[in-house]
């Protein structure tokens, strides 16, 4: 049994004492009821009990509910390096980012070039015949 399963079992052992509470205080209450009203004594300790048994069940159900939303929380985790203050000045990046004006019109003229080499390719392996492949390529090169 790892560590995890002896805390879950633990955890799941609690609660002895308020059995017993619950018992006592019934056990009370029935005395007080079956001997018709009883002594003034016995009725105020059945009701003390009681009490007694609700403020433990409030406070262990608050307990509960506090364990499970922490146990649900997400987790923070930290970069390395982000232990600088707000305020204090951030290290410069060796790398920059550098914007390419003409990359529209490069990543346009390799998806011709592919194209292209696709239709060679179809043409070579017999998937289109010669007149298709005029079609397609002036096509593509109407498009340019």
């Amino acid at each position: 049994m790892n560590d995890r399963e002896r805390q879950n079992s633990k955890k799941n052992q609690s609660g002895g004492g308020k059995g017993i509470l619950i018992a006592l205080g019934f056990i009370i209450l029935m005395n007080v009821i079956g001997a018709g009203g009883g002594s003034v004594i016995l009725v105020i300790l059945a009701i003390v009990l009681i009490v007694a048994v609700a403020v433990i069940g409030l406070k262990a159900g608050k307990k509960a509910i506090k364990q499970k939303t922490e146990d649900q929380a997400p987790v923070q985790w930290k970069r390395p390096g982000n232990d600088l203050p707000q305020n204090a000045p951030r290290p410069v990046s060796s790398t920059q980012i550098v914007y390419n004006e003409n990359a529209s019109a490069e990543n346009f003229q390799r998806d011709r070039q592919r194209r292209i080499a696709q239709l060679d390719d179809f043409l070579k392996n017999g998937i289109i015949d010669k007149e298709e492949y005029k079609v397609l390529l002036s096509r593509y090169e109407r498009n340019i």
